[in-house]
Formats: structure tokens, sequence, C-alpha cells
């Protein structure tokens, strides 16, 4: 189980050295206590919001004790988010009462109500604690590694780079959803990690989780008979951030509380951030109203050029202490792919190997094998058109013969697996309008090779040519 899902058991069975019990019998008068509070929520229903009134009227009043009233609270969640949000203004409506107000959670296995000590073990809703200290915002899942400071900035991540920081910065942002996907690899979850952490240092509340993550724990409150609190933990959220959201694929049940998550974020002009290896148009088994809502914000494609791979490549050198020589970085180059993952990892054993790398490079012992060099799209049309006894320029055109279709559609397919081009670059080398056209020869020849021999013949064959001929 993951280490935020292990946290999210503590609600349900927390330890004893955080907490103190307080027994139901040493609060009493149940009835005063429910006049004084319904008193209450008639003054705030002309001053809040209709979502935000029915959570507060969910909470049960349990009694009267020394002018306090114990109010339960259904979860932690809902409890951190009232005190920080309401909590000035229930406190001014108490004092109107010359009373005051304790938020408590109800364990219901332990049949006794929580009530988690402070620093000071002040009132949950002292004016000390009212007041939006940091420490008391939710940041939940974010790393301080990633930042946008460190982020590598190029012409194939720009605009995604530009549209995440004007998220983080902008409570008003017109990119809501905003939806990045690339290859494995490209920066999306960095850029994500990016914005929680920029939005954090606004004073605003955020959660990163990845889209296992998310339906693992959407599993475990199922069980515990709870998903009420699962979906309160992400509606108060300012900023809700979902890495690998193309593992929905298949998942109704998360789909349909994902969707009412969203749609309640949304309503509310709070900002929901998706990452994908894939178009939301290319994940299967996911529902066309969920799509939709991927597609009502911005869409944005991330990749890792030549150019940002060289400055990633020094960064990671700097960053893991190593000298920077033009054949460590050389070789780093030839033996990577654009995948950053990748290429911070051969550094690590680089870094491993310590002094006599440099040596080791010249000798090329215990190293990996140059990868392939040199192939772009048009030496890819090149192989194909060869293969198939054809001229290149039949990939600039349409064709409705059979023939002339299939190597177009192959030809693209390869290009998607032996170029870092975006499917919209695709789509340019091949003379095409919409990348939409590129992902529909990929998924063609992708199912032909599973069901065409013929056709898993000539891609496999094809594979081989490319890589004997670029080597």
């Amino acid at each position: 189980m993951n280490k935020n899902l292990s946290q999210f058991k503590k609600i349900v069975a927390p330890k004893k050295v955080v907490i103190s019990l307080l027994k139901l019998k040493n609060y009493e008068d149940t009835n005063q206590a429910k006049e004084l509070w319904q008193d209450i929520l008639e003054s705030l229903s002309n001053k809040i919001d209709k979502p935000t009134m029915a959570l507060l009227k969910s909470l049960k009043p349990k009694g009267v004790k020394d002018k306090t009233i114990l109010l339960e609270c259904p979860t932690e969640q809902s409890k951190n988010w009232i005190s920080q949000s309401l909590g000035r203004l229930l406190k001014s409506e108490a004092s109107k009462r010359g009373i005051s107000i304790k938020l408590s959670i109800y364990q219901e296995t332990q049949k006794e109500y929580i009530e988690h000590t402070h620093q000071q073990n002040q009132d949950i809703l002292d004016s000390d604690t009212t007041k939006q200290n940091k420490n008391d915002i939710l940041k939940e899942g974010i790393s301080p590694r990633y930042t946008f400071d460190n982020f590598i900035v190029g012409k194939r991540n720009e605009v995604a780079y530009k549209a995440s920081l004007d998220v983080a910065t902008n409570t008003n942002s017109i990119y809501n959803p905003l939806f990045i996907y690339g290859k494995v690899g490209s920066g999306k979850t960095h850029l994500l990690q990016a914005i929680g952490n920029k939005a954090y240092s606004f004073g605003r509340s955020v959660i990163y989780i990845s889209m296992n993550d998310f339906t693992e724990e959407m599993v475990y409150y199922l069980k515990a008979g709870n998903i009420i609190a699962f979906r309160e933990k992400y509606k108060y959220v300012d900023i809700l951030l979902i890495d690998d959201i193309q593992f929905l694929s298949g998942k109704e049940r998360t789909q349909i509380e994902l969707f009412n998550i969203f749609n309640y974020l949304f309503q509310y002009n709070k900002h929901i951030v998706f990452a994908s290896d894939k178009h939301p148009r290319d994940i299967k088994d996911i529902s066309e109203r969920l799509i939709s809502r991927f597609e009502g914000g911005l869409l944005v494609e991330t990749s890792i050029d030549e150019q940002i791979k060289l400055s990633i490549i020094k960064q990671k050198i700097q960053i893991y202490g190593l000298n920077i020589d033009d054949r460590l970085i050389s070789y780093i180059k030839d033996n990577t792919t654009t995948n950053a993952r990748e290429i911070e990892g051969l550094v690590l054993q680089i870094k491993a190997k310590g002094g006599s790398i440099l040596e080791a490079i010249d000798e090329q012992t215990d190293l990996p094998q140059k990868p392939l060099k040199n192939i772009d799209v048009d030496f890819i049309k090149k192989v194909v058109a060869s293969y198939f006894n054809l001229n290149t320029d039949i990939f600039n055109k349409s064709h409705k013969n059979k023939k002339y279709a299939t190597a177009k559609h192959i030809a693209i397919f390869l290009s998607r697996e032996f170029t870092d081009l975006s499917l919209m670059d695709i789509a340019r080398a091949f003379n095409i309008k919409s990348h939409s056209s590129v992902t529909h020869s990929i998924k063609k020849i992708d199912k032909a090779i599973k069901e065409d021999k013929t056709i898993q013949y000539s891609v496999s064959s094809l594979r081989e040519i490319i890589k004997t001929k670029a080597i």
C-alpha cells in the first residue's frame, strides 16, 4: 500500500500519540446544542454558498460544556477545511451568542470523539489557528525536488510549461482542466509537481496523486463504508493533480467518482490538471462524458527534442556533482533516448562508477551499446518506399489505392516509433491536416499487426531494415 494511503488509514485508526479522546458523557444538554447550532446556521444561510451550507448542516451538535458546543464532523478533511476556511466566521457567530465551538471527528469503531491536539492545545476555532498558517494548508504528494526553476524549457514543451505556470499562479486561469500528454519521460510529472509547489507557495491547497493510487484509495474507502470521506477530501482542494490518467481505462467506478469530483471542482473554479502518456481519444474503455471534460480545457502535448535533451544532460551532470566533459556529454547523448528518467539513470550509473568513468568511456568496457542514430521521417519514408517499390511522393498525398494507403500508414506508424516527433510534427511531415489522422494510422497498423500476418511481417522486416541501416 502506498505512503499516502497509509496516511488515510489514520483517519479511521489514528495513533494515540497524536490524539486525545473526548467521551460523549463529558458533553451534556444535546437539545441546547442543537438549538444554538440551528440558530447559527440560520444566520449563515445568506452568507455562504449552498454546497458549503450543506456541509455545515451535516455537522452534528453533540452537547454543550463550559459554554462550548461540540460539533461532530464526518471526516478529518471536512474538519480541517471548515476550521481553515470558516473558522473566523463561525467564531464570530458563536461569540455573538456568548459561546465557542469545538470540532471533532467521530470514530466509528471506538464510538468515541477524537480531537486532534495542536501545537499549543488550543481550541480548533481559536483566533491563532484560524489564521492561514502555511503549515495548515493541504499539500499532499508534492516533492520539493520538482520546480519551474529547474524545468528545462524548449520549443517542444514551451506551451505546456507556460500553461502549467499560469495554472499555478493564477486562480482565474482559463486552462481548466489542463491536460498534458506525451511519451514517458517527457516532463509531465515534473510539470504537475512544479504546479503543486508553486501553488502551495501562494497559499493554495494541492493534492498530487497517480491514477492507480487514486483508484486504490477509492477502493479502500468503499470497503470501509466511507466513500463520502473520499469525495470530501478532493472536493475541498484548490488544485487537483492526477498523473498517469491513462490507467483510468476500464475502471468504471473510478470514472464515476472522478467525473463527480471533477464537476464539483470545476463548478467552484478549482483547478484540475491531468497528465497522460496518451491523448484522451487514445485511451480505451473510458466514458465519452469524461473525454468531453478532458477536451473542455487545454490539451497540450509535450516532448523532448535534441536541444532540450542536451540541456537536461548538462543539468543532471551538475546535479550529481560530475565534471562537465564533452566526452561525457557525448557518451550520455549517444546512449540514451529522449526520456529524461533514462538520462538521469545513466548519469547515476556514471556517478557510481566514480573517477574512472572517462577511461571506461574511451575503452567502452561494461557500458551499453550505442543506440540507433540518424533516423528521421525522410529516412523512414525512403526505407518504406523502397520496401514496397514505391516513390516517396506517395507519402504526401491521400490514397484510395490499398497498397499506397497501407504503405503510408506503416510509414507514419514507424515514424512515431523511431522518432521523438509529436503527432502534429508527424502530421506536417506527411502533409496531413490533423493529428487525429496520425493517431488513426498508428491505431490501424497496431491492430493490423495483431490480426494480419502480412502486415506483421512487413512491419517486422522494416524495423530490422531501419535498425540495420541506421547503425
